[in-house]
């Protein structure tokens, strides 16, 4: 997985969907990753990732925002200090959603796209509300920044981010709302998304 540095141009997330008829395992997949930074604080890797194989028709006929091959999306950020006094520094993650908490697909698939999940709570397989902006675990359009962790909590305002820190959010698929995941609206395919990052001290 190649790690690209380039101000102004999103990052990519994207799978291979298994081809529909209705039933049956996709292809396994890898999930590359582009991150880029735009101020000079903090160097950034992502360690690489497979989905695995997908099967779409595992969320049809499933609750809400029922999320599939979920896998842990680490990023290092290794930090040099920033702006003393500035706000609180976060990760901005920008990308186009027509359905909230699911990044548009660029791909061949219908029905589906990919959400990004806040990190784990601690012992526990759910994301974490408070890990950034808003009080919902996926990253839509008005809860669009994962906070950056320290011992006990999170970086705040006027704090600098200083040495190695991890932050994991978590990639899967998902077709958003249930009246989403249909057999007539699910077309199998490919599944990609442009997602890009941002550090930043608002």
């Amino acid at each position: 997985m190649a790690i690209t540095y380039r101000p102004a141009l999103p990052g990519l997330l994207g799978l291979a969907l298994a081809g529909l008829p209705a039933a049956g395992p996709g292809r396994a997949a890898e999930l590359p990753v582009s991150w880029e930074v735009t101020q000079g604080t903090c160097a950034v890797a992502v360690q690489s990732l497979d989905l695995g194989a997908v099967d779409p028709t595992s969320l049809i006929g499933k609750a809400n925002y029922t999320w599939v091959n979920r896998m842990p999306l680490p990023l290092t950020l290794s930090c040099t200090g920033g702006m003393l006094g500035g706000g609180q520094p976060q990760i901005t993650v920008i990308g186009q959603q027509t359905i909230a908490g699911v990044f548009d697909n660029l791909g061949t698939a219908k029905g589906v796209g990919i959400a990004l999940l806040k990190p784990y709570t601690t012992g526990t397989t759910e994301p974490e509300r408070g890990a950034g902006c808003g009080n919902d675990r996926d990253i839509e359009g008005t809860n669009r920044c994962l906070y950056i962790p320290k011992p006990g909590g999170f970086y705040q305002a006027g704090e600098i981010v200083d040495g190695v820190v991890t932050i994991t959010p978590v990639a899967a698929v998902t077709c958003g709302p249930s009246s989403e995941c249909t057999r007539d609206k699910a077309a199998g395919g490919t599944v990609k998304a442009h997602i890009g990052f941002e550090f930043v001290y608002p």
